[in-house]
């Protein structure tokens, strides 16, 4: 059975197929443009068979030449014969599918589409959000994730806007340019806090390494060779400053008992055995171990982007590859 199809592009072509009950065995695509036509093909095949049918219907129902055994023709099963082709043929004329879903009465061309310039769309677009994501994230200092959505929408759209371009394949490009700036930003932001987590972190752990020093030294030096006066001179001096004016000083001797056998080895200690990754460790909680080998960043930028970070990262690529497909 031959079959000639009307796109709605302006393209039109021609094919046999046979049917397999009486609708097409494959999908009909046309060559232009790749638009389904497989209801239009149908519709064909569904005329082509039901005229088929009502021809066959008349030839069958057609009255035999000659005369009853009288001599005279016999009407009454001519008529009968004639009601009954007419009602088959009628029949097939009420099944017959209406010409303009098959052709159409004015078939306009479809705007020639420019993949180049749809690139250029999703570029433009993506790049467009992505700048305005990164000033809200400098000015404010917060994550913006929501932004990765627009991002997301607004490359697949103006892809669409500016190429008059879809499909499969133009949904992988508009993913891939999206991915690259909401992944690529996304990485820079979690890169750049980061780098200003672990240099907060070692600066404070320098200031308070540096503070714990001077005073283990200034006890070493105040108090060089351990005696009970200049433990109390010290002690003296040290009280001296939280005491309200006029208020008497007194130092108890379990107090320079316990600077000689507590706070003068620890100064001692400190001055000869400390170091930073030493003193890191007594105040794990406050520094906790900061990340540095791949699998330790990833993980931290894992707990730092959070569910709603990746939820809002994996909707803006969704949407892009949708609006980049668009419907074909």
């Amino acid at each position: 059975m031959e079959l000639k199809i009307y796109c709605d592009c302006g393209q039109h072509y021609v094919f046999d197929v046979e049917p397999e009950d009486g609708r097409m065995p494959v999908p009909s695509l046309c060559p232009a443009c790749g638009a389904d036509n497989t209801k239009r093909a149908n519709n064909l095949i569904t005329n082509k068979l039901t005229e088929a049918s009502g021809s066959s219907a008349s030839r069958a129902a057609a009255p035999a030449p000659g005369a009853s055994g009288s001599g005279v023709r016999d009407s009454k099963p001519a008529a009968r014969e004639k009601s009954h082709s007419t009602a088959s043929i009628s029949r097939g004329a009420a099944a017959k599918v209406p010409d303009e879903l098959i052709k159409p009465k004015t078939a306009r061309p479809r705007p020639a589409t420019d993949r180049n310039k749809a690139t250029l769309g999703a570029l433009l677009g993506a790049a467009a959000v992505t700048g305005v994501w990164f000033g809200l994230w400098k000015w404010t200092g917060n994550s913006w994730d929501v932004l990765a959505l627009g991002a997301g929408s607004s490359a697949g759209l103006l892809a669409r806007k500016l190429g008059r371009s879809s499909g499969q394949r133009m949904a992988a490009v508009v993913l891939l340019i999206a991915a690259a700036f909401i992944l690529g930003f996304e990485s820079y932001r979690l890169h750049t806090e980061l780098t200003a987590h672990i240099r907060d972190s070692n600066a404070k752990l320098d200031r308070m390494f540096n503070a714990e020093l001077a005073q283990a030294k200034e006890i070493v030096e105040a108090v060089p060779n351990g005696t009970e006066e200049e433990i109390r001179a010290f002690l003296i001096k040290r009280a001296q400053g939280k005491a309200k004016s006029g208020e008497a000083i007194v130092i108890k001797p379990t107090q320079v008992e316990d600077f000689r056998n507590e706070d003068l080895p620890r100064a001692k200690d400190q001055i000869e055995k400390q170091t930073r990754e030493v003193f890191r460790k007594r105040y794990a909680t406050m520094f906790p171990p900061l990340p540095e080998t791949f699998f330790e960043r990833m993980r931290w930028w894992g707990e730092a982007l959070g569910t709603f970070g990746a939820v809002f990262v994996v909707l803006g690529l969704a949407a892009a590859y949708q609006l980049g497909f668009g419907e074909g």
